[in-house]
């Protein structure tokens, strides 16, 4: 018995050291970024990094996203990092303090390693340690960052490395603009501000920023909630940005009347509409904020509507991706790819609502929104890829798809497809077939409210990125369930985990339409077919009021 008590006295004693040695290892940094531009021509933003511990270690490793959320191809943002350098840092209030250079070794493609001896740490009493380096950065895009003689304008995950082991960590950031250049992003509380602090790294790089001299933003309110349309026009905007913001108001309004009261209370629309943005049109999502990149001019009638279409998708993330989200997405791992199953929801029903509220908010005409659907439809039906791709598998396969690199040649093309449309068929069948099984009295609408109240509103926080939790496809397959009043899982192991054909004539024919099919040919000559919703022939009263339930959100 001595000797038993003796052996737990001792692994007591190490498993508390153990412990203490855990705690230190991830006790926080106070952790802030300074950012500069002080020659736009150059491309290069400057970033300081000023890291105090209270606890001396004997390395420090920085990290640069392989990845940023929203844009899941693997694009190893290190590739813009340069000049990566470190010094022990002195506190204004500390006299004699030592300030020395520390060894900065890259150890891989996206890590560099500071290793300074234990006595050049506490030679400066604080603590500190103060990392320099330059990103170059010339892609304007939702995923990329630009800096030039016009503008700033950064996505988080491009310029910001992090440490390792402290993501978590709070985290400050200041501003310095060139002379005269105004900066605005969606957590802006004044119109001059400088500095933000973030809860953790994860929302720092959450933030897009714009710092210009010439843009314009206009501001409505919806629910005493402050919005901000901020256009950025590169070309003619032909004097069309107040009923362009009039329309971006109409969507607000719309989502916000379908889905539970978002928590912010301010968000911001950045808008740049830049003909001849090499990089392409964009748009990402944020909590509380959207970039929107449009290859066109606002004056022109292909600018404007699609600058409306992307916002309308873009601010529907606002629940569905953002705060409803899938495992996988927030906190991320960023030294490998994504890794979730739930894409055709977040951004196939986001397509499909997206379209939705285009026409609820009364910018599309029923017309519109069908022949929308219908082209949809077409795409994923001649489509080879969607035949051997599930709505789950194209998920998973998210990096090889999301504006993915390619040097390699494959075969990808053709046996698989995109999660956005095959998602926004999904989101179609499952809303008419919800309806059609509970007679009307349920929809998809009614699953998207649920699951955001379940699984974000009301779930205990279990990371420490955002409230909530992530779900599975399983999870959100009960949720429909529970809604509907029926059993659902038929309808997931077809059309969302196998790849048959969704129940069109179904879901359909309850509202009054069916889908037609005709031969067609493109100008190239390939043949295909044509799919078309059209009215159904003697339709019902009873079958044309769902059908204007369905387009009204009731």
């Amino acid at each position: 018995m001595k000797r038993t008590f003796q052996v737990a006295v001792i692994l007591l004693f190490f498993g508390l050291m153990f412990a203490f040695n855990g705690q230190a290892q991830v006790r926080p940094y106070k952790i802030a970024y300074e950012l500069s531009m002080s020659n736009p021509a150059s491309h290069l933003f400057e970033v300081k990094m000023t890291i105090e511990t209270s606890v001396p270690e004997s390395k420090i490793d920085l990290q640069m996203p392989r990845w940023s959320p929203g844009r899941y191809a693997v694009v190893d943002f290190a590739k813009g990092v340069q000049e990566v350098r470190a010094r022990t840092g002195c506190a204004a209030n500390v006299r004699d303090c030592l300030s020395t250079s520390l060894p900065v070794t890259r150890i891989d493609t996206q890590t560099w390693r500071i290793a300074p001896q234990t006595g050049q740490i506490k030679a400066n009493r604080q603590k500190i340690v103060e990392i320099t380096y330059k990103v170059f950065a010339n892609n304007l895009s939702g995923t990329f960052s630009q800096l030039d003689e016009r503008h700033a304008n950064f996505n988080g995950g491009t310029i910001f490395m992090y440490i390792v082991d402290h993501k978590p960590d709070p985290v400050s950031l200041k501003i310095t603009p060139p002379a005269n250049w105004k900066i605005i992003n969606g957590r802006m509380i004044r119109d001059d501000q400088r500095d933000w602090n973030f809860d953790n790294y994860d929302i720092l790089i959450d933030t897009p920023t714009e710092i210009a001299p010439d843009w314009t933003v206009d501001e409505f309110r919806v629910d005493g909630k402050l919005y901000r349309v901020m256009i950025h026009s590169f070309g003619d905007e032909g004097g069309k940005r107040p009923q362009f913001v009039k329309d971006v108001e109409k969507i607000v309004r719309a989502e916000t009347s379908m889905m539970p009261a978002p928590d912010y209370d301010s968000y911001t629309f950045i808008f740049h509409f830049a003909p001849k943005n090499e990089t392409g049109g964009d748009g990402m999502e944020h909590l509380t904020s959207t970039q929107i990149i449009e290859t066109d001019t606002l004056a022109s009638k292909d600018g404007y509507e699609d600058g409306l279409s992307t916002a309308a998708h873009e601010f529907f993330h606002v629940w569905n991706v953002k705060r409803l989200r899938p495992v996988g997405l927030g906190p991320w791992d960023f030294t490998k790819p994504v890794n979730t199953q739930g894409l055709f929801i977040a951004e196939g029903f986001t397509n499909y609502y997206g379209k939705m509220h285009l026409h609820r908010g009364s910018i599309w005409t029923d017309k519109d929104l069908i022949e929308s659907y219908s082209r949809t439809i077409t795409l994923i039906e001649n489509s080879s890829g969607s035949k051997l791709t599930s709505a789950v598998e194209a998920s998973l396969i998210a990096p090889f798809l999301d504006r993915a690199t390619r040097v390699q040649n494959t075969n990808i093309a053709n046996t698989t497809v995109s999660y956005y449309p095959k998602g926004e068929l999904v989101g179609l069948t499952l809303d008419l077939i919800i309806r059609k099984r509970s007679n009307g009295k349920k929809s998809l609408d009614d699953v998207m409210r649920t699951a955001y109240n379940q699984f974000y509103v009301k779930s205990p926080k279990n990371t420490y990125y955002l409230k909530g939790r992530g779900y599975t496809v399983e999870d959100f397959e009960q949720v429909v369930s529970q809604v509907t009043g029926a059993n659902m899982k038929d309808f997931f192991d077809k059309y969302v985990r196998d790849v048959q054909v969704p129940p069109y004539d179904e879901g359909l024919e309850f509202v009054g339409l069916k889908l037609t099919k005709t031969d067609a040919t493109r100008p190239n000559g390939d043949k295909f077919t044509n799919y078309k919703i059209e009215e159904l022939p003697n339709a019902k009263a009873e079958q044309i009021a769902h059908r204007k339930a369905w387009l009204a959100g009731k």
